[in-house]
């Protein structure tokens, strides 16, 4: 299946905007963090899970309340959700534009098998920390990119079924940083929902090791990273010590060292 990476939108590229479906995009260099399991294992430091939320560094807090849990499930009678499996995104607009990778939102694109079908993708909005997140909205994908494993969800609808008025939503968004500022050595702090629907967030602290390009990308395509963590971190966001996204966990496949 590949190796678990992030991918990352480039706050120097966020200028050429585009219209998708009436919703803003960023045209944005992306750029992922590759995982290799054999280096040094990553500390459980990019906060204190024991405080509440209000206790919390605000820069920390606002990270928390961004990253969602994405669920694929499958519409059973009667209406009801069965999930099938599930990763992490981040909002990255206010109006409900959600961040993750291919994997997570489109896997029938990187492995050609049925088992990937879903009816529907759910999205789950943290409450705070030591709890589960709530699903809240369904999503749809407006754009992807299976080969570098990137994948934009626009919030849509209540899970219901009701339309959403995008401009209503408030969500807490954060904002894409420049990754071509990165060095070896920086820290990140990496989030996600490790485990099954239900369980609450997690985080991993590393640092950048290298970087590495991809076919058809001029510069660095991809960040290396010392950071190890579970399958549940993938499509979550890579955040630098400004609580900005420089990353996205994703599958790594065809890229050349630099």
């Amino acid at each position: 299946m590949g190796e678990l990476m992030l991918a990352v939108p480039d706050k120097a590229h966020q200028e050429d905007e585009i219209r998708t479906r009436g919703y803003l995009l960023v045209a944005i260099l992306l750029v992922g963090l590759l995982l290799f399991p054999a280096l040094a294992m990553a500390h459980l430091g990019a906060y204190n899970n024991n405080l509440e939320l209000g206790q919390r560094p605000k820069a920390t807090a606002r990270v928390e309340q961004s990253v969602v849990q994405i669920i694929a499930a499958d519409e059973g009678r009667g209406g009801r959700l069965i999930p099938k499996w599930s990763g992490s995104g981040v909002l990255i607009s206010a109006d409900g534009l959600i961040l993750t990778n291919c994997q997570v939102a489109m896997p029938r694109l990187i492995w050609d098998d049925p088992i990937f079908d879903y009816d529907l993708l759910i999205v789950a909005l943290a409450r705070g920390p030591k709890r589960p997140p709530v699903p809240a909205y369904l999503a749809e994908v407006v754009q992807h990119d299976a080969g570098l494993d990137l994948a934009l969800l626009r919030i849509a609808q209540t899970l219901d079924g009701s339309s959403v008025d995008a401009k209503k939503l408030k969500l807490p968004a954060l904002p894409l940083g420049d990754s071509d500022a990165l060095a070896a050595g920086d820290p990140l702090d990496i989030f996600g929902y490790d485990g099954a629907a239900g369980k609450p967030l997690s985080s991993v602290a590393g640092a950048v090791t290298g970087f590495s390009t991809g076919r058809g990308i001029k510069g660095r395509a991809w960040i290396r990273t010392d950071a190890q963590m579970g399958g549940g971190f993938s499509g979550g966001p890579a955040v630098n010590r400004a609580g900005e996204v420089v990353g996205i966990v994703g599958v790594y496949r065809d890229v050349t060292e630099q």
